[in-house]
């Protein structure tokens, strides 16, 4: 009888330690991410990563040096996910990062592309990366704001439910967040030099929470 109350409390402990183990793991730090000196980082994505309205400032110019990484920004005024999605694999032929950042839908949502379509680019890209073992970063973004309307900018749901399908790492509301406050906006899309430096601070910060 003491063997079998010795094994069942064995097994007892076996079962809470791996209980424990999984709620560390879920009440872990998923979305940090973790960067070598040596690491590269490229930008991908449409004006705001270009840094449109900011006056020759950008995002990526601004958080290289915060982060202590070498940041190449290959974003484009104009672009879309579906052209994004076209060409990315030669940008990574041409750039060979350790890291994407996709910076990508605003755009598509101006002029009302599906999110069907915007979520099925992204799985391709985020797929696309990892094949090429580069390790792939969601950068959401919010719709476009509703005139007349004072509701909270938020970024669209489907960047959340693409960074979580493929396990990547997702920063949330940082451009979202930026835009909602007019000191920082050059228009009711894209922001003015200090609102991109505002940007690269948030980013910078989610990257290491």
């Amino acid at each position: 009888i003491a063997n079998i109350e010795e094994l069942m409390f064995k097994e007892l402990k076996l079962v809470a330690i791996i209980a424990m183990g999984s709620m560390l793991v879920a009440c872990g730090k998923p979305n940090v991410v973790k960067l070598e000196s040596t690491d590269k980082i490229l930008v991908v994505g449409d004006d705001i990563s270009v840094g449109s309205g900011g006056k020759g400032i950008s995002f990526p110019e601004e958080l290289g040096p915060m982060i202590g990484n070498w940041i190449v920004n290959e974003s484009v005024v104009g672009n879309t996910s579906t052209k994004l999605k076209d060409n990315l694999s030669s940008v990574l032929d041409k750039q060979m990062p350790s890291h994407l950042m996709i910076v990508i839908g605003g755009i598509d949502m101006q002029q009302k592309i599906p999110d069907s379509v915007i979520t099925e680019n992204l799985d391709f890209m985020l797929v696309t990366a990892k094949e090429n073992n580069v390790i792939p970063i969601v950068v959401g973004m919010p719709r476009p704001s509703t005139p007349g309307t004072n509701l909270k900018l938020v970024d669209a749901a489907f960047y959340k439910e693409v960074a979580s399908k493929n396990d990547v790492v997702y920063i949330e509301n940082t451009i979202s967040d930026i835009l909602d406050q007019p000191n920082y906006k050059s228009s009711p899309t894209l922001l003015t030099g200090d609102g991109y430096k505002e940007l690269a601070k948030s980013i910078a910060h989610k990257m290491k929470e």
